[in-house]
């Protein structure tokens, strides 16, 4: 993985724009391909679970559906939103205003971040309904803890493998940025 080193020394707003548009074409064609298979998978996963072809799924299972079709569509949105910004990311403004667009790009915390949390769950929600049996329970309760530890920890570790990658291909992008704000002036 390519990381966007700079020696403070050396910062040079051409040299800047350039490594900024890699990474911007790489998170358009990132969030694009997400927003797609989002897509695919939300009208995918509402049919399986209401037009089950056996007929034989609990109205739970059904739900589970619904959860997992939501859940899909919060993320296409969530996608289709990063990709429009991708896509309009303009280079041609003033020195200031652009670099102030990367800083605020690609901060790491930003609070529209949080609508992510409804489509986790979400997804868990259709996870602990799918297993739903016939009775309308699960045979046992360990299945439902097991199954959300396991989730929640693959969620924790995505996040750090975030982090790790923003540090590592963003936030140097970002930190030149500021360096070049405070140089400017502004």
């Amino acid at each position: 993985m390519e990381t966007n080193n700079f020696n403070k020394s050396e910062i040079n707003l051409n040299e800047l724009v350039g490594k900024l548009k890699k990474e911007d074409n790489r998170n358009l064609r990132i969030t694009k391909g997400f927003q797609i298979m989002m897509w695919i998978f939300a009208p995918l996963y509402l049919a399986l679970f209401l037009l089950d072809p056996h007929h034989n799924a609990q109205p739970a299972q059904r739900w589970a559906g619904v959860a997992y079709a939501t859940a899909f569509t919060v993320f296409a949105l969530y996608f289709r939103k990063y990709y429009k910004i991708y896509s309009k990311v303009d280079y041609s403004l003033p020195t200031a205003e652009m670099l102030q667009q990367v800083v605020n790009r690609y901060q790491l915390w930003r609070w529209d971040l949080l609508i992510i949390i409804v489509p986790v769950v979400l997804v868990n929600v259709g996870q602990i309904l799918s297993g739903y049996g016939e009775d309308g329970m699960y045979e046992n309760t360990s299945e439902i803890l097991t199954g959300m530890l396991i989730y929640y920890g693959m969620i924790a570790v995505s996040f750090c493998v975030g982090v790790f990658m923003w540090s590592k291909r963003q936030k140097p992008l970002r930190d030149n940025a500021i360096l070049l704000l405070k140089e400017l002036g502004e």
